[in-house]
């Protein structure tokens, strides 16, 4: 049996969508830390590796991973187990742009058309869904 994870865009979810989206803090590790993990929080995606001028500035860290990646592939990876007729899964998603939904979903295909099994909220930070 296939499966593929996507993301949702039902009309049940539009109001969690937005309401979840508003809700996402810029900092969610407070102030003390505004810079940590910022390749994946607030506005990640307008954030870019600035030159240095000359040798004797530091230059920041180059990102270990781009992240913006083509947003139909947005799933980095799932992992899963079956135990006695029960599939668990939880999702890992490469950070989520502003106007996304923040709700994926399963789907099995059966007799060759797309099925929806199931849905979940993609969790902030951390972008995972289970």
């Amino acid at each position: 049996m296939n499966f593929r994870i996507a993301l949702a865009v039902p009309a049940i979810s539009v109001f969690a969508t937005f309401s979840l989206a508003a809700a996402e803090d810029n900092q969610p590790f407070g102030a003390d830390f505004p810079h940590l993990d910022n390749a994946a929080t607030g506005q990640w995606w307008t954030l870019g590796r600035k030159e240095a001028k000359d040798d004797n500035q530091k230059r920041p860290p180059k990102n270990l991973i781009d992240v913006n990646v083509p947003r139909n592939e947005v799933v980095a990876f799932a992992v899963y187990t079956h135990d006695r007729g029960t599939l668990k899964m939880s999702a890992q998603l490469f950070p989520l742009l502003d106007d996304e939904p923040r709700r994926v979903r399963l789907e099995f295909k059966q007799n060759g058309k797309w099925r929806q099994a199931a849905s979940a909220l993609v969790r902030y930070p951390g972008w995972s869904a289970h």
